[in-house]
């Protein structure tokens, strides 16, 4: 068997399982959506299948869902996905360019990171790691908001910003003769938006 044809039999065995299931897309999409949005969203660009179609509408039911694909690839060690959101108008489903984000293992759980380009995704894990070991900082509990998608942007040379739902963190890189931390030194609760 081919790569191709597995990724293949792979992307038709997740569609299969995802359409039967129903419980990823809460159970309400018509399988006709559930297609749409799969094919719009995840393989046509991308060649792979829908992993998650969740519902964020507010008020229409199922007019606005967010979209995490199969993972359909690897860089620098860490599993790629795309994520994106889709609106449905009277002409039919329409989605956003997707967002290519690294899935990085924390324990039991993933949490994607945007690649950017700019943060390597060594340094982007690293930070990510060292952030969902802070279980408090300024009394917001930063552990157990790490979650979903994020973002590292440089902020300057030896600092970041680590953006996630409800959250953004200030991380600087302190380096003396005995070795490199990290440490937080600002956060904020706004809401980041991806």
């Amino acid at each position: 068997m081919t790569s191709n044809s597995r990724r293949l039999a792979q992307v038709l065995s997740t569609l299969i399982v995802l359409l039967s299931a129903g419980s990823a897309c809460g159970g309400a999409l018509h399988t006709k959506d559930n297609e749409e949005i799969t094919r719009l969203a995840c393989m046509t660009p991308h060649q792979v299948a829908a992993q998650e179609i969740a519902d964020r509408s507010s008020g229409n039911r199922y007019s606005r869902v967010k979209v995490t694909c199969v993972s359909h690839g690897e860089d620098s060690g860490y599993r790629l996905r795309a994520r994106t959101t889709c609106t449905k108008s009277k002409q039919g489903w329409q989605c956003r360019p997707s967002t290519v984000a690294w899935s990085i293992p924390l324990g039991p759980n993933v949490v994607d990171v945007k690649v950017t380009g700019l943060v390597p995704a060594d340094q982007a894990a690293e930070i990510v790691r060292y952030a969902a070991s802070i279980r408090d900082f300024q009394r917001i509990p930063v552990s157990a908001i790490i979650s979903g998608l994020c973002s590292v942007e440089a902020d300057g040379n030896s600092s970041w910003l680590l953006r996630c739902t409800g959250l953004t963190l200030a991380i600087a890189r302190d380096c003396l003769p005995g070795g490199c931390r990290y440490r937080a030194f600002a956060a904020d609760r706004k809401l980041f938006v991806d």
